[in-house]
């Protein structure tokens, strides 16, 4: 659609639109989400466990998923340490040739994304790609961001989701502070973050054992939503407890 163009709601609504891909039912379709939790907070175990569900169709977090090509960015991390923690939680005996792993690049913000679109022309069925960590790949320096910025940031990984259908994940952290009473405000940055994207995921642990926490989601096209998960002890997988809203079906 031209950018420049202005329609009538009658020409809206005699036009047709292909469905959007949805990666996990209920909670992850196409766009651009950040994943925003405290240091050690378990997030990439999570980000870990949700593309090897795509990636092997097997539910994740109690919701059917759409098994799919998964791109996963692990920037902070060896492939020595992921390996470790795939066996972990999920075994030796299950390779995945759907999940895609990348674990060093000194690439940024648009540059980063002309490389996601080579990899995208070879893998065109790719529907999932997290990248942990944001911090590792923004453009901007310094520490003092602003509104105009963040979402500068952000709009490119946006219209990427939007041009090829799929779901990305910026896996970014919380403040230790705020005294807002929402609990997204607690992501580092300012609002432009979430002003660019299409929603957000906060993990948080609970005070009452190390092993237990909720998930937040909220966004544009997303039921809101609270999860409270436990981990397993032994895997470090985590699992779904219960909801406080089922989502829409």
């Amino acid at each position: 659609m031209d950018r420049e163009k202005i329609i009538t709601a009658a020409e809206l609504m005699d036009m047709q639109f292909l469905p959007r891909s949805t990666v996990v039912d209920g909670m992850l379709p196409a766009g651009c989400y950040i994943l925003a939790g405290a240091p050690k907070v378990g997030k990439s175990f999570l980000m870990a466990q949700l593309c090897w569900c795509v990636a092997t169709g097997t539910p994740f977090l109690g919701q059917p998923t759409h098994r799919s090509q998964v791109l996963y960015l692990s920037l902070e991390d060896t492939g020595e340490r992921v390996q470790g923690r795939l066996i972990r939680m999920f075994g030796v005996e299950h390779p995945v040739g759907r999940l895609h792993l990348k674990f060093e690049t000194d690439l940024r913000g648009r540059d980063l994304l002309a490389m996601l679109e080579g990899f995208f022309m070879d893998h065109p069925s790719v529907r999932l790609v997290v990248i942990d960590t944001f911090q590792r790949v923004r453009e901007g320096g310094g520490a003092q961001y602003s509104y105009q910025s963040d979402y500068e940031e952000i709009r490119p990984f946006k219209e990427f989701t939007d041009i090829h259908d799929v779901a990305l994940i910026l896996v970014h952290h919380t403040r230790k502070n705020t005294e807002s009473e929402n609990s997204f405000d607690r992501i580092s940055g300012t609002n432009g973050l979430l002003g660019a994207a299409d929603g957000a995921f906060l993990l948080q642990k609970e005070r009452r054992t190390d092993n237990a926490a909720t998930l937040d989601v909220s966004g544009r096209d997303l039921q809101d939503q609270r999860l409270y998960l436990k981990r397993d002890g032994e895997r470090l997988a985590w699992e779904l407890e219960r909801r406080e809203t089922e989502p829409y079906r």
